[in-house]
């Protein structure tokens, strides 16, 4: 099955470096505008937002894909922009300024769409109506996907036509086509602001398309060469290497932000303090190479899921796989952005081993979660990786909540087992017995016989409270994920990822 990827996994480590770093060429811009205070600065807030705290603010969607173009119509736009709805009409209403949107991607245009963004109504230009349509779209696409209420009424809109046998985008075109000729039940699907708030918003917003398209690293080098201009026009003593420094400090800064709630926004006055002491500041949270290793580790992993499905998969349903597997990954980033732990911390949830742990010891992870949640029909969206139970750390809405574990290191099912006991024991109080533990193995520890794992764990739990423990782990369900291994057929791996739903090893 041959299949070329249109999207990158949106927040993927590279994805986040770059809107990192995006929001360090805001911070480094301020560094040298007129005006600006002490107490002024740059934030990311959750869903992607870069938000610059200077006059009325800026609030700034970084997006990065691999795309060759965009269309109007890519869902990245159309998301982007229900957002900033959303973010207007909470200002708006309140008589608060209204800030300036800014999507910004490294992804060009479509030539059949330039001079609809070009002609982008910012003062006026007699076209609103065109834009409002787009606008009032772009909205109710969104919110029938995301919004209570919108996605109740979109369910009696659907059941109230005669064709009952659409597909989903034709079910969209038809209230789309019902709503231009009923203008008044816009408010049912999301859309509620005046013609007033209508045109305030579209002066508001404003789109940066890349050029031409270009690689990934030539797009990360031209921002950074971008943060080094303003950090040479506010201190021209800094030469290239100080400013790819100071990059990175200010970058690390940013992160920071999304880890520490005590800290919202990199201030101008903290900026020029890591100018000014550069050689001492150290980095407590993103170094260069742990990303650089961690962005080529996801790549990695995306080109070797594509290659299989592209040369030895002959199914049906490697599309719904490879957008499973991305949209894991970029749950995994948006769980990193929110969690108060370090990159090592975090990874570190998902392994057994206790040192050496990278980026791929997780997304590894997520290749046999993929195609259970394909093959069970599992909803990915739904998935929650933190806030569980006890030591569970994987869990699709509507099915057991999971204790997924890396154990691609051991060499024996009997060490994987041993590993896990060892690796658990000063949580053993937390641990579920109802709740099966995952490990990420092909020596089948799930196959071992009840005497065999009575006897590791005898010689694993021969401490204090020992009975306890002997128990707890004896009675475990153990699972490997052997039976979702990648396999040429969809017969085949729909056969063994039942087999792993009723615990018996293919």
């Amino acid at each position: 099955m041959a299949r070329s990827r249109n999207t990158d996994v949106p927040a993927s480590l590279a994805g986040y470096y770059y809107q990192l770093l995006l929001a360090a060429k805001e911070l480094s811009r301020l560094l040298i505008i007129e005006g600006v205070q002490d107490h002024d600065g740059v934030g990311i807030e959750k869903g992607a937002d870069i938000r610059v705290f200077f006059g009325n603010g800026t609030s700034i969607e970084a997006k990065f894909y691999s795309n060759k173009h965009f269309t109007r119509n890519h869902t990245s736009i159309r998301h982007t922009i229900y957002n900033f709805y959303l973010d207007f009409m909470k200002q708006d209403p309140a008589g608060l300024p209204t800030r300036k949107y800014v999507y910004s991607t490294n992804v060009p245009l479509h030539p059949d769409d330039h001079s609809f963004f070009d002609s982008w109504p910012r003062s006026g230009t007699g076209h609103e109506s065109i834009y409002a349509t787009y606008i009032r779209d772009c909205i109710v696409q969104e919110s029938v996907l995301s919004d209570g209420r919108s996605k109740e009424n979109y369910k009696t809109f659907k059941a109230g036509l005669a064709d009952q046998d659409l597909k989903e985008w034709q079910y969209v075109e038809k209230l789309l086509h019902h709503l231009q000729h009923c203008p008044s039940d816009y408010a049912k699907y999301g859309y509620s602001a005046t013609h007033e708030q209508l045109e305030r918003f579209l002066k508001h917003i404003q789109f940066h398309f890349s050029a031409k398209w270009v690689p990934k690293c030539e797009t990360i080098s031209s921002i950074i060469s971008d943060i080094q201009a303003s950090l040479q026009a506010y201190n021209s003593s800094l030469q290239p290497t100080d400013c790819r420094q100071i990059a990175l400090h200010l970058v690390d800064a940013l992160f920071a932000t999304t880890v520490k709630t005590d800290f919202p926004y990199v201030r101008i006055r903290h900026a020029k303090e890591i100018i000014a002491h550069h050689k001492e500041h150290l980095r407590n949270y993103l170094l260069e190479e742990k990303l650089k290793e961690a962005m080529e580790a996801i790549e990695e992993e995306i080109e070797m899921l594509e290659d299989f499905l592209a040369h030895h998969y002959k199914g049906t349903r490697g599309a719904e796989i490879l957008e499973t597997f991305l949209q894991f990954i970029e749950l995994f980033y948006e769980e990193l952005e929110q969690s108060e732990k370090t990159i090592d911390e975090f990874i570190q949830t998902y392994c057994l081993s206790q040192h050496g742990n990278t980026v791929k010891n997780v997304t590894s992870l997520f290749r046999p979660m993929s195609i259970l949640s394909v093959y069970m029909n599992l909803n990915a969206k739904e998935v929650k990786l933190a806030g569980l139970p006890g030591i569970e750390n994987f869990k699709f809405d509507g099915w057991e909540s999971l204790c997924l574990k890396d154990a691609s290191g051991c060499y024996h099912r009997d060490q994987v087992i041993r590993k896990f006991i060892v690796h658990s024991l000063d949580q053993a109080a937390k641990i579920d017995a109802r709740k099966p533990i995952v490990l990420h193995t092909p020596h089948r520890p799930c196959a071992l016989e009840k005497k065999a794992l009575e006897g590791i764990v005898m010689n694993i739990t021969q401490v204090e409270e020992n009975e306890r423990y002997f128990h707890l782990y004896s009675s475990l369900t153990y699972r490997c994920t052997f039976c979702l291994r990648e396999q040429d057929s969809d017969s085949c791996m729909l056969e063994d990822v039942l087999h792993f739903v009723k615990g018996v090893c293919s």
